[in-house]
C-alpha cells in the first residue's frame, strides 16, 4: 500500500485447496464492502509445495516458506508440537518483514473479512490486535490478544519487541508465541519502549465464539472455536451467505440473514 503496508496469510495443503477454507477467505475479499482490492496487498505464504501450486492457481501473491526441519504438509493443527513450531515460524517471519520496514496485518485464513478493517485502526498504537475473547475497554491491560488477526506498525519499538519475544522463547521452548506475547507484553523491556497496544472493538472484530453478532457493524468474523476444517469450511459457508442475504436491498431479506448470523454463532 501507499504507507507501505501488506496483508499476510499463511495456509499449508490442508487448508488451501478446492472448496477449502482458503477459497471462502478470498471470496470473503470479493464480496465485502471495500475490499475486493486489498487483495493487491494480500501476500499469501505457504508451508508446503502443494499449498504455494494451488495458491498461485487463484491468487497473485504467493510465496513459499522454507521448510528447513517441519514437514508443514502434514501438520495437524490443533497438535501442540506442529502448532507450536508454526506460531514461532510465524513471529520469526513477522520481525522479518518489520525490519524490512513494512507495516503487517496479520490475518488467520479462517477470519472472513466483510468491511475494510483500517478505518478502525488507531494511528498511535504499535500494535493493534483482535481480542480474545471480548475487549470491554480497548486499552486495557487486562485484555487478551487474538494471534489470528492483529496490525503490527514497522518502527523502532516493533522491531526490538519481536527481537525481545523471540529471545525469550530460549528460556521457554515449550510455550507458545502467544502465551510469551502474554507475559511480556507489559513487562519491563515493553514499557522501556514505549510499546502501545490497541485491543479492536469486538462489535466490529467479532468470531463465532460470540452470539448476536450485527451484521451491519461487523468488519471480520474469525472461525476460531472450530478445530475441525471441516466444520470451519461449514461455518464460514454458512455466515458467508448470511453476508450475501444481509446486503441485499430488501429490509426483509436483510433481517433474515440477521437472525441466521444469530443461529450460526450460537452453534
Amino acid at each position: 500500500m501507499p504507507d507501505r503496508t501488506v496483508i499476510i496469510a499463511i495456509v499449508n495443503q490442508k487448508w488451501a485447496h478446492p472448496s477449502s477454507v482458503f477459497d471462502l477467505f478470498l471470496e470473503g475479499f470479493r464480496v465485502g464492502l471495500g475490499t475486493k482490492t486489498l487483495l493487491n496487498h494480500l501476500i499469501i505464504f505457504t508451508m508446503d509445495g502443494s499449498a504455494f501450486q494451488y495458491c498461485r492457481s487463484v491468487h497473485r501473491h504467493c510465496l513459499n516458506l522454507a521448510t528447513y526441519r517441519i514437514n508443514y504438509a502434514t501438520w495437524k493443527p490443533f497438535e501442540n508440537l506442529h502448532h507450536l513450531k508454526l506460531g514461532w515460524r510465524k513471529i520469526e517471519l513477522l520481525g522479518e518483514v518489520l525490519e524490512l520496514g513494512y507495516n503487517v496485518l496479520f490475518t488467520d485464513a479462517d477470519v472472513m473479512w466483510f468491511r475494510n478493517p483500517f478505518p478502525h485502526f488507531h494511528s498511535g498504537a504499535e500494535i493493534i490486535t483482535a481480542s480474545d475473547p471480548c475487549a470491554d475497554n480497548q486499552q486495557s491491560k487486562t485484555n487478551r490478544a487474538d494471534g489470528g488477526f492483529f496490525y503490527l506498525k514497522s518502527n523502532a519499538i516493533t522491531v526490538e519487541f519481536f527481537k525481545y519475544w523471540k529471545t525469550k522463547r530460549v528460556l521457554h521452548p515449550n510455550s507458545s508465541d502467544q502465551l510469551i506475547f502474554e507475559t511480556i507484553k507489559d513487562d519491563m523491556i515493553g514499557k522501556m519502549l514505549g510499546l502501545r497496544i490497541i485491543y479492536l472493538d469486538t462489535d466490529y472484530f467479532g468470531s463465532f465464539c460470540q452470539s448476536n453478532k450485527d451484521m451491519s457493524k461487523l468488519c471480520t468474523m474469525h472461525a476460531k472455536c472450530y478445530d475441525s476444517i471441516d466444520r470451519k469450511v461449514h461455518h464460514l459457508k454458512d455466515i458467508l451467505d448470511v453476508w450475501r442475504n444481509s446486503t441485499l436491498p430488501s429490509s426483509g431479506e436483510k433481517k433474515q440473514g440477521l437472525k441466521i448470523a444469530n443461529s450460526a454463532a450460537s452453534s
